[in-house]
């Protein structure tokens, strides 16, 4: 098995980099410990990934679109927010959406996740008529997702989510952006 792994390996990197190609072969071929004869059979640690993202969203977290920044301390784990604000028919949205990652399934640049949080939203009403002021209303609620996500220099995430506040309500979002 050890053997088609390099081979797949070899024809695949080849014409990226030979060099390179012989000695991921050679590795995954032969494991043993690092040898010094000149960089053959040494083992090259894995790329830190980057730990910072910002994004836009559209139908995600925060509403109709959003802006967000997200921190990842640790390999499986990673907290961020998500923001927007928006006018529709007169009213006025604003809505911040703080949440947690958790990444159960996968390594490297693809992976599933799980997102937990909550979703704080002002909704404005201006007055037409001076004699009445307005009104305003603030929901909160919880927001549980689930999806996929590419991150190397880049982020992607497409994901399905829930909302509940005053009732449930299954919503679909995609962010795009940057990782630093």
């Amino acid at each position: 098995m050890r053997v088609l792994l390099a081979v797949a390996l070899l024809a695949t990197s080849a014409s990226a980099d030979p060099t390179r190609a012989v000695r991921v072969a050679i590795t995954a071929v032969e494991p043993r410990e690092p040898v010094d004869d000149g960089g053959l059979h040494a083992t090259a640690a894995p790329p830190e990934a980057a730990k910072h993202a910002i994004y836009l969203e559209l139908g995600g977290k925060a509403g109709l679109w959003g802006v967000g920044y997200d921190w990842q301390p640790y390999r499986r784990f990673a907290i961020g927010a998500a923001a927007s604000y928006y006018s529709f028919d007169g009213d006025r949205i604003s809505t911040i959406a703080p949440y947690v990652t958790a990444y159960p399934l996968g390594t490297g640049h693809h992976r599933g996740f799980v997102q937990l949080g909550a979703s704080l939203s002002r909704r404005t009403t201006p007055s037409p008529f001076p004699e009445w002021s307005g009104v305003s209303t603030d929901q909160v609620g919880a927001e549980l997702c689930a999806g996929y996500e590419y991150r190397n220099h880049v982020l992607l995430r497409a994901y399905a989510m829930a909302k509940r506040d005053d009732r449930v309500l299954p919503w679909l979002g995609a962010s795009f952006g940057w990782t630093l």
